[in-house]
């Protein structure tokens, strides 16, 4: 009878102890706003697309200062 009594006393405290656990593996509650906002923050591809579009606005500035006005100076002494 006592090897009975010990193995329902370990049985309900590893339930016990195991029940925290279970609070801790739920997933967390995220609204579709949070959600959203993970996912545009967090994506590769967005992030690729964010550096090329800064990569062709630059070129865009680029080629566009070719046409404007340049000032040059040359010195000769003699």
């Amino acid at each position: 009878m006592n090897l009975k009594k010990s193995s329902i006393l370990w049985g309900m405290a590893l339930i016990f102890c195991g029940m925290p656990n279970l609070t801790y593996a739920q997933p967390a509650q995220l609204t579709i706003a949070d959600s959203i906002r993970l996912a545009l923050t967090h994506s590769p591809a967005i992030k690729a697309a964010e550096a090329e579009t800064g990569k062709a606005s630059w070129l865009i500035k680029e080629n566009h200062s070719n046409y404007l006005p340049t000032l040059s100076a040359n010195h000769v002494q003699t």
